[in-house]
């Protein structure tokens, strides 16, 4: 299950269903510095991603900023795939 909004994520995030947030690179730095406070605070790792909304909106069908994966094994997978990606563009 994905969340795609602040509201869900922070749901998502008090209740311990997060298991990873992905955030765009043009989320506004209001939003990113919400996201961040609420994910330390129950140390859900949230990680960067290069993508724009426009761009998740092409891959899941809504324009979002904040993509909250609370699927454990899907979340280990997807950071797993955005660190190779990241290694593969900088080497």
């Amino acid at each position: 299950e994905i969340a795609s909004c602040l509201v869900g994520s922070e749901m998502c995030i008090e209740t311990g269903y997060a298991a990873c947030i992905l955030l765009t690179a043009d989320l506004s730095e209001k939003s990113r510095k919400e996201v961040l406070y609420f994910a330390e605070k129950q140390h859900v790792p949230v990680v960067q991603t290069d993508w724009e909304m426009a761009e998740v909106r092409l891959l899941f069908g809504q324009r979002a900023g904040i993509l909250t994966i609370c699927e454990a094994g899907f979340a280990q997978r997807i950071q797993a795939l955005l660190q190779t990606e990241s290694s593969s563009s900088n080497g």
